[in-house]
């Protein structure tokens, strides 16, 4: 991140001091080490008399930063003397957060106020797809085990099956079945595929063809559901946040839809699904 930033082949200033921004379901330790994690690795990366000097931060999390960020532009303008409901759903690739409030214009002075914040820590796209990929690795698991082929679990896998391993070759199988199926599933609405070769790796190391067989309709209907259970989540939690505004109108509240994941289909079909009179749904 150092080097990206102080690239001087692009500029010639050296920055020393960053704010970075945390998932909402961080727990104080992990944001901690995370924030010292970054600020040694930011050292490294510029010249030996300004390491002294970087300084980086953790303040806000990234949905109440991203209300930040869009406040008072054409995404989310606030009239003057006047106050607007919004709601975040930032679905990134580790993490699912929500955040809830109002912004404020007083005489020309922006002003947010958070309400309330929550999310699911363990659901994000590239957990959902390392998902998808155990699913078709357990639907061809005869294949699997007379090839002795390892797969990682992915967080959230409930079948401990003999060959879930850990290491480089299970990293790689898990790797290669998200490139060739699991991503294209979750990020194209078109994708029809039923069946695909792949080249995995067995417990000595050695590649095997395999030929993986799956049906693509049947696990997004699964995905579908996931996705549907978490904006039910986030609508029910945004009615909580917002029950002492008296102002309050579900259809009238800015929604956002955040984070890469959230271009996935099933989040816009079941966002309409939730909010049908809602026209401020905005990506």
């Amino acid at each position: 991140i150092g080097r990206a930033v102080n690239d001087l082949s692009k500029h010639m200033t050296i920055y020393t001091k960053f704010q970075v921004t945390s998932p909402v379901m961080f727990n104080e330790n992990i944001k901690k080490l995370l924030c010292t994690s970054l600020k040694e690795g930011i050292r490294r990366s510029v010249p030996g008399n300004l390491r002294e000097s970087v300084n980086v931060t953790m303040k806000y999390t990234e949905p109440v930063a991203y209300m930040g960020a869009v406040c008072g532009t054409e995404y989310f303008p606030v009239e003057e003397n006047a106050k607007e409901c919004f709601a975040v759903y930032d679905f990134g690739g580790g993490t699912l957060d929500f955040s809830y409030g109002v912004a404020k214009d007083e005489d020309g002075e922006l002003t947010l106020q958070v309400l309330d914040k929550g999310g699911e820590e363990n659901i994000g796209g590239e957990n959902l797809i390392e998902q998808i990929a155990y699913e078709i690795y357990d639907k061809n698991k005869p294949a699997m085990k007379e090839g002795n082929i390892p797969i990682d679990r992915p967080i959230g896998a409930l079948k401990l099956e003999d060959l879930l391993k850990t290491g480089d070759l299970s990293r790689a199988n898990m790797n290669i079945i998200c490139a060739k199926a699991a991503r294209k599933i979750f990020e194209d609405p078109e994708y029809k595929e039923q069946k695909v070769n792949v080249e995995l790796y067995d417990l000595t190391g050695d590649p095997r063809s395999v030929e993986l067989t799956f049906e693509p309709d049947e696990i997004k209907d699964k995905l579908e559901q996931i996705i549907r259970g978490t904006i039910e989540n986030f609508k029910r939690e945004m009615l909580e946040a917002f029950k002492n505004e008296t102002d309050f109108d579900e259809k009238t509240v800015y929604i956002f839809k955040a984070g890469n994941s959230s271009r996935n289909e099933f989040v816009d079909k079941i966002m309409k699904d939730e909010f049908p009179q809602n026209n401020r749904i905005k990506l």
